[in-house]
């Protein structure tokens, strides 16, 4: 088994280890073979794009690049996306983690985590670097863990060079993730 990075900024990098996918129209989205999922959600962007992960390491990016994981970037967002996973239920839509913020129209990235057959859902609404304070406590957690943030972190990168706009046609490979999961 590969050794995880040294440290989870090491994995925000993961964008420069990875490899192009040969003959990326070839690549069929399965599923079964989906390990994970990064949406946005906002008042713009209501079924936004950002990443899909698949067991066998290749990620669809939000420009519709389809890239090979190295093993130690796979192993360690895994990792992360596990722990995540382990986090108390908020007991709000989405199970949402949501920021303090004096405005409540902010994103929600949402993570779709497979756990075993199924696909766990765990949503940052309002995900800032700095400000980690949570609006509403979860149990006795006040500040957003530091696994979500780790995580939230490395996934964005999915949407580097991507811009969003009104009525753009998603790129084949995005479509044909968003197919699988049954939500256009």
């Amino acid at each position: 088994m590969s050794a995880l990075l040294s440290s989870p900024s090491d994995l925000t990098a993961w964008r420069t280890r990875a490899l192009s996918y040969p003959s990326p129209d070839t690549y069929s989205p399965v599923h079964a073979n989906l390990a994970l999922v990064a949406l946005r959600n906002s008042q713009v962007e209501h079924f936004g794009f950002t990443l899909a992960v698949f067991k066998d390491k290749v990620t669809i990016d939000a420009n519709g690049n389809v890239l090979v994981l190295s093993d130690e970037d796979y192993t360690s967002l895994m990792a992360l996306a596990n722990q995540a996973v382990e986090l108390p239920d908020t007991g709000s839509f989405r199970n949402a983690w949501r920021i303090d913020h004096p405005v409540t129209e902010k994103p929600i990235d949402r993570l779709l985590i497979a756990v075993g057959t199924d696909m766990k859902e765990v949503s940052v609404q309002g995900y800032d670097k700095v400000k980690k304070t949570l609006k509403d406590p979860v149990g006795d957690i006040t500040e957003l863990p530091s696994v979500l943030g780790d995580l939230i972190e490395a996934v964005v990168k999915g949407r580097e060079g991507y811009t969003f706009q009104r009525n753009q046609v998603d790129p084949e490979s995005v479509q044909k993730v968003k197919s699988i999961l049954g939500e256009e």
